[in-house]
């Protein structure tokens, strides 16, 4: 139609005055024309349109035009939908003059009429068509300069619109470009551009053509903008159909060719997954939930990053054990030889695992209990945890939770980071493959708490047999039962574990051992692992007990046997190497059968150097104002010796050796017991006068602390005063009060245990302790004296040489 236009408007120009002035009308007089409305086109002076007209009125309104001077008057309604009366039609019409009919085969008939001037109605009737009486408006505007600028304005503007379009026809552009009249600008730009009829009328009612040309302007640089964003977006919408459509194209070629060479046709693995979870028995609410993502992995792209993310979690999940558990052994008389032949001694330990395999027979909930086993290092915690496994026929789980800050360690990451991984709680059943392992928390005493949360707490749940059936991972997000894993915990000391945490554990203490009881382990189970390590037997080197007593007692000092077992080492890595090199200064070739070696006590130093503990040591006291107190520490039991010395001064108490602020009150509760019993102890009651007091604990760089020492400072105080030493050989510990009471103490054995390891020949404890002396091995209590007192002054009086004071007991 836009070429036919083209056209017309060129026959149109050529034939010149002679076509315009054939249809031209009087201007001062009313004229009488057929008249019909359009709704869509406006048609400008000056312009050629189309127009469709089927109604049987206005085929008679076009066929009287046509018998006479092929005139006729269009108007515009105001609504579309109401009649074509006055009042609903807008006063200004256009008179047109018809160009070219053509009736279509439906009764349709198209019609191209030329806009000619516009007329203002005066009245519409109907007679077999309808018809207007009309008044030709004459508004003529000079064309000055303005105009003119505008109008060249408004042709680069249009021309620009057309480049963006690019679908109007180039005469089309060549015809505007040519016209000079404001009329013919508007007419021709508002029929080749979609502007809404509301705005088209407005252009067309308006007769300041300068306002018009200004309006236009100012529409077709919006429709630009408007055509900018819309091929914006369009390369946008196809750039990515584009790369959809090829990403489509190229899978279903790797499908094909995977279908030819044989391999999987689901590259996603969404087929797989979906029948794994459907073999899951879970709630229907995780299984609907887990269904749901295998589902939307199917749809993605097998290379997105959501793809790999969404695979990963969906293939963690059907790997975990959710089904899968061991039967737990029940026989108890193998359970205990198991125990006993990884372990040695460890009596209340054993006892308390072999009840729990004897509950689990008649327990119907079967909830596992948390283990907590406390004891210095060396002594043998790890590796029970893993007997503990093997006398109930579980798979075994080890998790490190020394040094652990983040709370995500325990409960898992979210799965939407990058790198996420469930918490080590998680990682760990799914190593084991079942969901009743034997886990233990190595180290729980040594967790840290920062910004990140506090894994402590997050173990709350793990640990709690009412709440972990329902433990929930952070990366899982759905619930999984561990109310069957059998927890085992290990610690140094229970100080730095929380409350909360401490009260859901059962704590059992595994203490040090004897020298009796190292050597055991040493013949049992050290030598004969290292032995196995440098691939030699026993029946080519052997230790004598006298030579493992000597490295218990010379060379290691501990309430474990990790020094005894690195020393183990060292002499036989010496053995190897002493027998190689006398091989090599020989003729015969090397043959490891032919080492043969015993070491004894008298070769020892040969092979580990000297001595590195002394014969002689502090525990003798033999110094007065030095006694040796008794304390327990992580590492185990220790003897700690404790000086006093009076010198002249003002009456100050100095305290030295890193004491802490209990054994500091501990210091000053025993000056003011001293002093409160001067009389008793046969001691001049100034004698703090003019004397300063110094106590000091010697090895300065280790901190001290703790109320045991205070029976400890009572003695080595009185001993100073009166300048007598305290009986040979004897250690102590217990605390005091300011009323001479002498109250319990804790670990017990480890302290006996030192004091034996330093020789001490007698041991005063408080009375309160007596009951505890069973839990001591009998080799070491055949060798230590005991003294058990309730009262200072008692246990004041047994420690110093009779006739030290005026009352002895």
């Amino acid at each position: 139609m836009k070429n036919l236009l083209s056209k017309l408007q060129k026959k149109k120009s050529k034939t010149g005055q002679e076509n315009s002035t054939r249809h031209q009308l009087t201007s001062n007089i009313k004229h009488v024309l057929p008249y019909l409305t359009i709704g869509e086109t406006v048609i400008f002076p000056n312009t050629i349109a189309p127009i469709f007209i089927s109604n049987q009125s206005d085929i008679k309104a076009f066929e009287s035009s046509m018998e006479k001077s092929k005139n006729i008057v269009i108007g515009y309604p105001i609504d579309k939908k109401k009649s074509k009366s006055l009042n609903n039609t807008y006063k200004t019409a256009v008179l047109c003059h018809i160009l070219q009919v053509l009736k279509l085969p439906d009764g349709t008939v198209r019609i191209l009429v030329e806009g000619v001037n516009k007329v203002k109605l005066s009245t519409i009737t109907f007679n077999e068509f309808y018809i207007a009486e009309c008044k030709i408006i004459n508004n003529p505007i000079p064309i000055d300069t303005k105009t003119k600028s505008l109008i060249e304005v408004i042709k680069k503007i249009f021309t620009e619109y057309s480049s963006i379009h690019g679908k109007i026809p180039e005469e089309v552009v060549t015809t505007i470009d040519r016209s000079d009249t404001p009329d013919k600008i508007l007419g021709n730009i508002c029929f080749v551009t979609p502007l809404p009829y509301a705005v088209k009328i407005k252009y067309f009612l308006e007769n300041n053509n300068l306002i018009n040309l200004e309006n236009i302007a100012v529409t077709l640089k919006s429709e630009i903008e408007i055509l900018r964003l819309q091929q914006n977006l369009h390369g946008r919408v196809k750039k990515n159909l584009e790369k959809t459509q090829r990403d489509y194209f190229l899978n279903e070629q790797i499908k094909e060719i995977n279908k030819e060479l044989g391999k999987d046709e689901d590259p996603s693995g969404s087929d797989q997954l979906l029948k794994q979870i459907e073999k899951l028995e879970l709630n229907v609410k995780d299984k609907e939930k887990l269904t749901k993502d295998a589902n939307r992995l199917n749809k993605l792209q097998p290379m997105s990053p959501e793809a790999g993310i969404l695979r990963t979690y969906l293939e963690t999940v059907v790997e975990l054990p959710w089904n899968n558990k061991s039967e737990d052994l029940v026989s108890l008389k193998k359970a205990k030889s198991i125990l006993n032949d990884e372990h040695y001694n460890m009596v209340k330990a054993k006892d308390r695992i072999l009840d729990f395999i004897a509950v689990r027979q008649f327990d119907v909930e079967k909830k596992s209990p948390v283990l907590c086993l406390v004891g210095p290092p060396g002594t043998g915690k790890t590796s029970l945890g893993k007997s503990v496994a093997n006398s109930l026929g579980r798979e075994f789980g080890r998790i490190s939770l020394g040094g652990v800050r983040d709370e995500a360690e325990i409960r898992g990451h979210r799965k939407t980071y990058i790198g996420a991984l469930p918490g080590k709680i998680i990682q760990a059943i799914k190593k084991t493959g079942v969901k009743n392992p034997v886990i233990l928390l190595d180290e729980i005493d040594k967790i840290a708490a920062e910004y990140k949360g506090d894994p402590a707490a997050a173990l709350l749940e793990v640990l709690d047999p009412e709440q972990n059936h329902t433990f929930t991972d952070h990366y899982l997000e759905i619930p999984f039962d561990l109310s069957d894993v059998l927890f085992i915990a290990t610690a140094n000391s229970l100080n730095p574990i929380p409350a909360p945490l401490l009260d859901r554990m059962e704590v059992l203490e595994i203490q040090g051992y004897t020298e009796i009881e190292k050597t055991e382990i040493a013949k049992r189970f050290i030598i004969p692992k290292q032995l196995k390590t440098i691939g030699l037997t026993d029946a080519q080197i052997s230790f004598t007990d006298d030579s493992l007593l000597k490295i218990i007692r010379k060379f290691t000092r501990e309430s474990g046997v990790r020094n005894l077992n690195r020393n183990v080492a060292s002499v036989l890595r010496k053995i190897a190497r002493l027998k190689l090199e006398e091989f090599e200064e020989g003729d015969e070739p090397f043959k490891a059968e032919d080492i043969k070696f015993e070491v004894t006590d008298e070769n020892l130093n040969d092979l580990l150097g000297d001595d590195k503990i002394p014969d002689e040591d502090i525990k003798d006291s033999t110094v007065p104002g030095l006694s040796v107190g008794l304390a327990w520490t992580q590492l185990g039991g220790t003897v700690l010796p404790l000086e006093i010395v009076l010198s002249k001064g003002k009456g100050r108490i100095i305290l030295t050796g890193q004491l802490g602020d209990v054994m500091k009150e501990s210091a000053q509760i025993a000056i003011s017991y001293v002093k409160s019993n001067c009389e008793l102890f046969g001691i001049d009651p100034d004698f703090d006068k003019d004397v300063d007091i110094h106590i000091h604990a010697p090895e300065g760089a280790i901190k001290k602390d703790g109320p045991s020492a205070g029976i400890t400072m009572t003695s080595a105080l009185i001993s100073a005063i009166k300048q007598t030493c305290i009986n040979k050989k004897t250690a102590m510990t217990g605390e005091i009060t300011l009323t001479g009471q002498l109250l319990p103490i804790g670990g017990l054995k480890e302290k006996v245990l030192a004091a034996a390891r330093n020789g001490s020949t007698d041991v005063l404890i408080p009375l309160a302790n007596k009951k505890d002396i069973k839990d001591i091995p009998k080799e070491i209590t055949d060798k230590i004296t005991f003294h058990t007192h309730s009262r200072v002054d008692e246990a004041i009086f047994s420690l110093f040489p009779k006739g030290t004071f005026n009352k002895n007991s």
